[in-house]
């Protein structure tokens, strides 16, 4: 039992047994006092439940010390997408101490005051303030990283159907599995990012801010995007056509393999007069 809540209950119940009508307290005395030491107990709960993990805790207040700004700051800036005040890390760290929805639950059916709950709580509770905060924090993140994540744009003019050898090496180094994943995650992210778009444009003063400067975004990103799909495709096909051009199945030959036996073999070319000189 915390131990405030047992001073409370205890000081009320002794009061109860004084001898003197007069020294004993109101009925009405007696159940507020007793509702304060319920509160007190609930508090110890709440504590027990959301700061048990000081991992996050320790988290929390690392990232605090490095934004260097109130909680209510942060999620102005994360709520209007500002890439100068809060960059990719700072938005991963956010997500990762998003409330579970079993916290979010607990601090709903708080009703004492909330200027008691500790900074942990209090951060959990501007969050909240925020309807699918964790989902606008995804999208924030995928802003940052959408220009780090766009294919490279020289792959078509070195992936062209006229080879030239001294390309090859640098060939070797292009790997269009990872290029596949880059253009899925920005494919699934655009759409993550739709869905949030529609989602917010009912949310009131909240999320105004957010959804106009999504909407700014999603419009500059799709013609990009497009782009980028266009490029890929493009890629592909002059990554077949190069193993084709070599005699390989691109079905059963992959590109990278045959690009680092076309590498490697002309690195022996290269080396060979040396040797013999």
């Amino acid at each position: 039992m915390d131990s405030t809540s047992l001073e409370t209950f205890s000081g009320i119940t002794f009061q109860c047994l004084k001898t003197s009508h007069e020294e004993r307290p109101t009925m009405a005395r007696v159940v507020e006092e007793l509702e304060t030491a319920l509160q007190f107990e609930f508090q110890k709960s709440l504590y027990k439940c959301i700061k048990v993990d000081l991992k996050r805790a320790n988290d929390m207040e690392i990232m605090l010390k490095t934004v260097n700004m109130q909680l209510p700051d942060i999620m102005v800036a994360a709520l209007s997408m500002d890439e100068s005040i809060l960059d990719g890390d700072q938005i991963e760290n956010l997500i990762k101490l998003c409330p579970t929805k079993e916290d979010m639950e607990l601090l709903k059916n708080y009703t004492g005051d909330k200027e008691m709950l500790g900074k942990y709580e209090q951060f959990y509770l501007e969050l909240m303030k925020v309807p699918r905060v964790q989902s606008k924090l995804h999208i924030f993140l995928f802003k940052i990283q959408f220009n780090t994540q766009v294919l490279p744009h020289e792959l078509s003019a070195l992936l062209n159907s006229e080879v030239e050898l001294v390309n090859l090496e640098a060939a070797t180094k292009i790997q269009l599995k990872y290029l596949a994943e880059e253009m899925r995650a920005i494919s699934e992210g655009m759409g993550m990012a739709g869905q949030e778009l529609e989602a917010s444009a009912d949310e009131g003063p909240v999320s105004e801010v957010f959804h106009k400067t999504l909407q700014e975004f999603v419009n500059s990103a799709e013609p990009e995007l497009r782009s980028l799909m266009s490029l890929y495709t493009l890629t592909g096909r002059n990554a077949d056509a190069l193993t084709t051009y070599f005699g390989k199945d691109p079905a059963r030959q992959p590109f990278e393999q045959v690009t680092q036996i076309l590498s490697d073999f002309l690195r022996l070319i290269r080396r060979h007069p040396r040797e013999k000189a």
